[in-house]
């Protein structure tokens, strides 16, 4: 071996033992020594960038992944990590590489764009060419029009903003009051016929976006009812219909309820076809929801989804698909979350079941490690179901997962086992959570790992109190009745901690998730303690948390620095105790089942 080539040898050596020992700063030392050796491989660069993240300094990875993603066109792993860094970034400073890799990813199809919003939404905030946006952001209502027409339509149809807005769903009150007085400012200029709306397509086109995004959950005034009212009985008697019409119709009603006119759907169907905007809009809002009806009789069932409970949780998810998305990455990029050497077996795949899959998020983060698995998602909703398949064949993975219809309680009668269960937020819906767990282990082989995710009592006591108030009030379940319930929430945003909580949670912003969040038919709620137990009696043994961010990890580090493992439940109960939002997203756990 040559001098340079043992000399590269012993510094990658010298990184990958560092990073290992969480010695985030000696790797990227290393790291940046071996680019200096070699700086045409690539995957220094990629793994640099991996140890910017772990060592919390997001802005060099963003900047690293950026350089990856734009010298290398072709590869979408590099956009895929770039968003992934981007994820929870707040822009302080304007920076025009900074700006360049939201735009970049906003303009890739393959990526999480929800991850984008808060960097996007960020930028608009502090750089200088968004001035006069933000003085419409935080228009009221009364000054809203007169700021809008200041602005000419080439500045509102900048496509960093547009991309943003089509892309990156609501997430925060102050967005939602935007979105909800441009519409209505598009309605009036179209109800009173004094100006085009042609001019701001581009804007009024990701508007219909956004609010389809968010299953229509924004509340409209009278007046806008009346309006829309008359929009589309002027649209019902047009064919083809008027180009901003259907635009400005989108921003109000999702376009599927037209298939009922043949007429229309022949015309939405052929002009889905061409790849602009408008074309894509429709495909999202007609042509899709055709395609998940005829995959419905595609997907098998297994049992009957006997029990009470199953039954009416089948129904809301019937109703409302949980959650709707978009885009995911396909870049089989990622280790899982667990160490899977024991179950691993040469020329074998690994076995993985996925039991309460709704709409298939969870499969698509699935198809993106990188080992070799047959996988297997089932759910009680057929329209759930129906999506997630929708999805695994846009995205090109359906060949690696199959779909079944059928609840938990009956995974024994597949006469199956697997190496790794995953049951994210569904053991909390069931009648019984411990008789669901149950038949998951009993699924799990020896040494089996389990992927499950439970609500804490709590991170979600604000949420407990809310839905006591829907179940005193007897506030209905319906779109009426959420959107209802929504505005009187945010009418007293400010009055208490436990209304901003709510509104601060990005489940509230869109129809499914925000019904999911408050409004579901079966909640239970757990501690860690009471998890302690289950796991006792279940046979299984607790591995780790999961958390989207890394810095609770740092908070527990400095509150226990004798449990460098983070395996003792004793002491994440003192934290939460201490911390009490930690798991507002829920105790995402490792498992482990025992020989």
């Amino acid at each position: 071996m040559s001098k340079p080539a043992k000399n590269l040898y012993t510094t990658l050596r010298e990184a990958e033992s560092k990073f290992a020992a969480r010695d985030y700063e000696g790797a990227i030392a290393a790291y940046a020594r071996a680019i200096d050796i070699d700086p045409s491989q690539l995957v220094f660069w990629e793994n640099i960038g991996k140890c910017y993240l772990a060592a919390r300094k997001q802005e060099h990875a963003i900047l690293v992944f950026h350089k990856l993603a734009s010298e290398n066109p072709g590869n979408g792993n590099y956009v895929a990590q770039l968003a992934g860094a981007l994820r929870f970034y707040m822009v302080s400073v304007a920076n025009s590489t900074i700006k360049a890799a939201i735009a970049l990813c906003l303009k890739t199809h393959n990526v999480q764009h929800e991850w984008l919003y808060k960097s996007w939404y960020s930028y608009l905030g502090v750089a200088p060419e968004y001035e006069p946006l933000r003085r419409l952001l935080c228009a009221p209502e009364e000054t809203f029009s007169p700021i809008f027409f200041v602005l000419p339509p080439d500045y509102l149809n900048d496509s960093f903003l547009v991309d943003g807005i089509a892309n990156c769903a609501c997430a925060l009150p102050e967005q939602e009051t935007f979105f909800k007085s441009l519409r209505a400012h598009f309605m009036t200029m179209y109800d009173g016929g004094a100006q085009s709306l042609t001019p701001y397509r581009p804007l009024l086109g990701a508007l219909a976006s956004q609010v389809f995004a968010t299953e229509y959950v924004f509340a409209a005034m009278p007046e806008e009812e009346e309006r829309l009212a008359r929009l589309e009985q002027t649209i019902a008697t047009q064919m083809p219909p008027d180009h901003d019409a259907l635009l400005l119709l989108a921003c109000y009603r999702p376009l599927e309820r037209l298939r009922g006119n043949p007429s229309f759907v022949e015309w939405a169907r052929m002009r889905a076809e061409t790849n602009d905007a408008f074309g894509r809009l429709l495909a999202e809002q007609v042509v899709t929801y055709m395609t998940e009806e005829a995959l419905r009789e595609e997907i098998p069932s297994f049992g009957r989804i006997a029990n009470d409970v199953s039954q009416k949780v089948r129904a809301q998810y019937e109703e409302n698909p949980y959650p709707r998305w978009r885009n995911a990455s396909t870049a089989r990029i990622y280790p899982f979350p667990a160490d899977l050497s024991a179950l691993q077996k040469p020329g074998k795949k690994l076995d993985i079941l996925i039991a309460g899959c709704g709409t298939g998020r969870q499969v698509s983060n699935v198809m993106q490690y990188t080992f070799e698995a047959d996988t297997l998602a089932i759910d009680l909703s057929r329209s759930s179901l129906s999506y997630a398949l929708r999805k695994a064949r846009e995205l090109g993975y359906a060949d690696r997962v199959s779909f079944a219809q059928m609840d938990i309680l009956d995974v024994r009668t597949l006469d199956r086992s697997f190496d790794i269960v995953m049951s994210t937020g569904v053991l909390h819906h069931m009648q019984d959570p411990m008789a669901g767990w149950q038949a998951l282990v009993d699924v799990a082989r020896p040494g089996a790992v389990l992927q499950i995710a439970l609500y804490s009592d709590i991170a979600r006591r604000h949420i407990a109190q809310a839905r006591d108030v829907i179940r005193r009030e007897h506030i209905p379940a319906s779109p009426e009745g959420i959107r209802a319930f929504r505005e009187s929430l945010r009418n007293g945003a400010g009055a208490d901690d436990d209304t901003a909580h709510l509104i601060g949670a990005g489940d509230f912003y869109t129809m499914s998730n925000c019904r999911d969040l408050l409004f579901h038919v079966q909640e239970h709620r757990f501690t860690i303690p009471q998890i302690h137990d289950a796991l006792e009696k279940l046979g299984l043994e607790f591995e780790k948390f999961d958390f989207a961010t890394p810095r609770i990890f740092d908070a527990y580090d400095r509150m226990f620095p004798g449990d460098p493992s983070r395996r003792s439940l004793d002491n994440w109960h003192a934290f939460e105790i201490a911390n009490p939002d930690t798991f507002i997203g829920m105790y995402q756990m490792i498992l482990r089942k025992l020989s």
